[in-house]
């Protein structure tokens, strides 16, 4: 499936969606946490870039300094010392321009930080997994090696060894803040019957929802 038309409807339509649904969970700041470098690519930012980095994205929204695709990077080779990259990596197309758009503007022993959307926690019950089993099946977006350790060996060949971590986060909250949430998933369709029914599995708030995610990062 070719992911960039139904990221840009998305975000078009509901500017900010991502951010606003993630801010409680505090994952922008322990990205950015990890990250050093006085000169810093923030990959998909949409209205949330690094604070002190150049973010980049294919949609234009308030906060970002560019507008392009991470497929045709409009910079220098060995412009920055770092990029990053929040729960966008797996959804792009052409996946290994990607990675060579990144080699290119990254200098000899730059990181590259992401963190790789997952699904809900293995364990317990939440609105989460009451929303997974709603949904229409949909074909995946983004190419599968993007969000596997093994993908990322083949892909960033020659890079340093991958390192994965996993990360959980809880947004727990209010109806209306978990939906903002779940309803801003790329693959969501019928959204008024899958809302009904996820509301009818939790009908008292606050309603319980965990996100397994991973943070991944690798050297130049």
């Amino acid at each position: 499936m070719r992911s960039e038309p139904i990221v840009r409807a998305l975000h078009e339509a509901h500017p900010g969606a991502t951010s606003k649904a993630l801010a409680r969970a505090g994952s922008y700041e322990k990205l950015w946490s990890r990250v050093r470098g006085t000169r810093v690519l923030d990959l998909a930012c949409g209205d949330r870039p690094m604070p002190g980095a150049i973010g980049i994205d294919l949609v234009r929204e308030r906060g970002i300094a560019v507008q392009g695709r991470v497929q045709q990077l409009p910079f220098a080779d060995g412009a920055f010392d770092a990029a990053l990259c929040h729960l966008a990596f797996m959804l792009f197309d052409d996946i290994e321009q990607v990675v060579a758009e990144l080699h290119r503007v990254l200098a000899p022993g730059a990181t590259f930080h992401a963190l790789l959307g997952g699904g809900p926690v293995a364990d317990g019950e939440d609105a989460f997994h009451a929303f997974v089993r709603a949904m229409p099946k949909a074909e995946a977006m983004g190419d599968p090696r993007s969000k596997r350790e093994a993908g990322w060996r083949e892909l960033f060949a020659g890079w340093s060894e991958p390192r994965f971590e996993r990360w959980e986060l809880d947004l727990t909250g209010s109806f209306e803040d978990v939906w903002l949430f779940l309803g801003a998933s790329y693959s969501l369709r019928d959204a008024e019957r899958v809302r009904r029914d996820v509301r009818a599995a939790f009908p008292v708030d606050p309603v319980p929802c965990r996100v397994a995610c991973f943070y991944a990062t690798v050297t130049r």
